[in-house]
């Protein structure tokens, strides 16, 4: 009963600790980032970064235990090769080796080992044999795997002082502490970690033991050898959790009051937990324009006013409409499905990830998050779509869809395309037409188009009238002045300038161009 009531009670503070966590990682992060300091303040502000680490891990222990002792927790296996996850994982404990001067060793074979497994449940078995290691190593770890035609062994030997043989299977259990041994009280542990590890083990269908003498301390896990063709096509990224980035300003109130906009881009916000919404608001606004929102119902108001959003972060639990309700709802409406999604969430399960993404989000990132990280998710972002649209209007044969996000703005530009080409020779404003057609007002049609593609409605009207020129001009059927007219250009003259100006080039010269390409194509093709 009391085993019951410790793992009740921490799984449901874990839950609201995240977003504090959050805002002790990410000020952190910028503040060591961008503020210069004396070696002692530096020691001290690794010291707490570390201990934010300590306190972000055991917060992901204690609820993937939970996970399992409810039977929730989902394995995903498949092709992964196992040789490099152990790697990998392993690197991530070469500068904490180093720090205490411990020499971590690697022993694995050198041709991949490709077999099912479910990757996420190996990288936290390894990471927390390796965390236990590092806590009772002398001077050496080492870390072994080694297979058979049926089995698969991963060891991970330490020398530290010996454990008894009374020890052995009570290690195992969670919250177990040895106090009649100086040597073996626990530095810095929660007793959570080889529970964790023995759990893990056991629903992966393997097995655990230690052994211990005066030389070395072993811990081994067999894993059962499901042999798995190496097919790159198949195999999944062999670190789902990827390596944590190291971890991201002033006190808050209780009021907020939005910057004038003064940038080229503007972000969403939506977040419940008023700090949290502050600390965002307040780093994101040095570099573009912030909209803020405290729920999913708020933020759908916010997309109905005039400003064009270029990303949407989001959290996942709000009240009244949720992230992932958010997501759907966005992802349904023709006006907003382009806008990309970012969700922020405490969530730490496959399950959880995988619903996000289904339901159209483009990022999921696990609180506490690096600020860093997120920003740079936001500027690639933002950069990628920008320079799809330069591309789009700068290359007489890229077709609209390229600038297109997903299958709703396929539809949309597919049908906005197809009544300019409808209506092409008519030299007067489409955008009226469009408007009705589209069954938008002309303030909605000018919003979606120039979020989409960067343009007003007349200047992408113009730019897939002289994209249609080009493709006019690629032939022989028409002179310049004929395809000028039939493109909705009242004046050769005119056309000729807005074809230089879009493509760099005059209508002649980009005629006599392509002709000489495709002679040249044709030639190398009968040759």
């Amino acid at each position: 009963e009391l085993y019951e009531r410790q793992i009740q009670f921490f799984t449901n503070i874990i839950h609201e600790i995240r977003t504090p966590l959050s805002l002790i990682k990410a000020p952190l992060e910028s503040i060591m980032q961008t503020i210069t300091t004396t070696p002692e303040t530096e020691e001290n502000l690794q010291v707490m970064e570390r201990n934010v680490e300590r306190m972000h891990t055991l917060a992901d222990q204690l609820l993937d235990f939970r996970k399992i002792e409810q039977h929730t927790l989902v394995y995903n296996f498949k092709s992964h090769n196992l040789t490099h996850i152990i790697r990998q994982v392993s690197y991530r404990y070469k500068a904490a080796c180093r720090l205490r001067s411990i020499n971590l060793e690697l022993s694995l074979p050198e041709e991949p080992l490709i077999c099912e497994v479910d990757s996420e449940a190996i990288t936290k078995i390894v990471s927390n044999l390796l965390s236990n290691a590092l806590k009772y190593a002398d001077k050496k770890i080492r870390v072994q795997l080694a297979y058979t035609e049926k089995a698969i062994t991963l060891e991970v030997i330490n020398d530290g002082n010996p454990i008894p043989e009374k020890y052995w299977e009570k290690i195992f259990q969670p919250f177990f502490q040895v106090n009649d041994d100086k040597e073996l009280q626990r530095r810095e542990g929660s007793g959570i970690g080889l529970a964790l590890v023995k759990s893990l083990v056991v629903k992966h269908n393997s097995k655990i033991k230690v052994y211990s003498d005066t030389e070395q301390t072993v811990f081994t896990v067999t894993i059962p050898y499901v042999h798995s063709a190496p097919n790159p096509s198949r195999l999944e990224d062999d670190l789902l959790d990827g390596d944590r980035l190291p971890s991201g300003e002033t006190e808050y109130g209780d009021t907020f009051q939005e910057e004038k906009q003064e940038f080229v881009n503007t972000l969403l916000i939506v977040e419940d937990n008023l700090e949290m919404l502050n600390f965002l608001h307040n780093n994101f606004a040095r570099h573009y324009n912030v909209m803020t929102a405290r729920n999913g119902n708020e933020a759908l108001a916010r997309l109905e006013e005039n400003t064009i959003i270029d990303v949407i972060i989001t959290d996942i639990l709000m009240p009244e409409m949720d992230g992932i309700e958010l997501c759907k709802a966005i992802r349904s409406m023709t006006m907003f499905c382009h806008i990309p999604i970012i969700l922020l969430t405490a969530q730490t399960d496959i399950r959880s990830k995988t619903e996000g993404l289904d339901y159209g989000a483009d990022v999921f990132i696990e609180k506490p998050f690096s600020l860093e990280f997120l920003k740079a998710q936001v500027g690639s972002i933002i950069k990628n779509r920008t320079q799809l649209k330069e591309i789009f209007t700068t290359s007489p044969f890229i077709p609209p869809q390229s600038i297109a996000n997903n299958t709703c703005d396929i539809e949309f530009l597919t049908k906005i395309n197809k009544i300019i080409m409808n209506n092409l020779s008519e030299s007067g404003n489409l955008i009226e037409t469009l408007a009705h057609d589209m069954a938008l007002s002309r303030s909605s049609l000018h919003k979606k188009i120039k979020s989409i593609s960067g343009m007003t409605p007349n200047d992408y009207i113009q730019l897939i009238r002289l994209k249609k020129a080009a493709e006019l001009l690629s032939g022989s059927e028409y002179q310049i002045s004929e395809i000028a007219y039939i493109v909705g250009f009242n004046s050769p003259s005119y056309f000729s300038k807005c074809f230089s100006n879009q493509f760099g080039m005059l209508p002649r010269d980009f005629a006599i161009k392509t002709r000489e390409n495709h002679k040249t194509e044709e030639d190398e093709l009968m040759s």
